[in-house]
């Protein structure tokens, strides 16, 4: 797949953080796309909302995504409408369009720097809200384009100078959470901890009734060989 994203200078700058209108030439046959770049640098955040082209709408949010136990994620993941991976699909604003068809959800990869291999239909999701909180799959047609969207702002978010900062930023954002989180773990540990020190000392208070009883029985065995040694030397 072959999309072509904007040069960005090579050093970020405070024009970069600015909003911006951003022109994306995608794949034939869908054009080029004009979004409206905001970046969230207190929460790590990226937004892109479509201004014009590919019969799409609506906004996509760009972030991180804590996936493992390192201090910065490196993950990242696409979410249809404004808010992250921690929003709930149905509570994101502005969620997008794509040929008259609403995308709910998103998707996130452990390995964003090899968006440039990603397939539209394999490595993205899309999928439209049905009845209740559930959701189906969007027509095939309709998940290549906003596949081959979403694919093109990945890009563009990877290849932006401003990336590092904005993974740095959400590590701090979330900090205070995943502290809760492992304070919780921590402690659920050391319960664990404590309830298998409890059983090893008691399988050692085992293990030394066993000792202490093949002791006595070594005596009581020995004791016997000497009298059967003893009874056999008198005949």
């Amino acid at each position: 797949m072959s999309i072509v994203v904007d040069s960005p200078p090579s050093v970020p700058s405070a024009i970069e953080a600015q909003d911006a209108l951003v022109l994306l030439a995608l794949p034939d046959p869908y054009g080029k796309l004009v979004v409206h770049r905001q970046f969230d640098l207190h929460r790590g955040q990226a937004y892109f909302t479509i201004e014009k082209g590919a019969r799409a709408s609506g906004t996509f949010t760009v972030s991180p995504y804590q996936s493992g136990p390192g201090p910065v994620p490196t993950s990242v993941g696409v979410w249809y409408g404004r808010g992250d991976g921690s929003v709930d699909k149905l509570a994101r604003t502005d969620r997008p369009w794509v040929n008259g068809i609403e995308l709910i959800g998103g998707t996130h990869w452990n390995n964003p720097q090899d968006w440039h291999t990603f397939d539209p239909v394999k490595n993205v999701h899309a999928r439209t809200p049905a009845k209740g909180e559930s959701t189906v799959h969007v027509p095939d047609r309709t998940q290549h384009r906003a596949g081959t969207i979403v694919l093109a702002l990945l890009g563009h978010y990877m290849t932006h100078p401003l990336c590092p900062a904005l993974h740095r930023a959400f590590a701090e954002y979330i900090a205070g959470r995943r502290l809760e989180s492992l304070a919780f773990s921590a402690s659920r540990v050391r319960s664990q901890i404590a309830a298998k020190q409890e059983a090893i000392r008691g399988l050692e208070d085992e293990f030394d009734r066993y000792t202490r009883l093949e002791v006595e029985l070594r005596e009581l065995a020995d004791s016997f060989s000497r009298r059967a040694d003893s009874v056999g030397g008198a005949s």
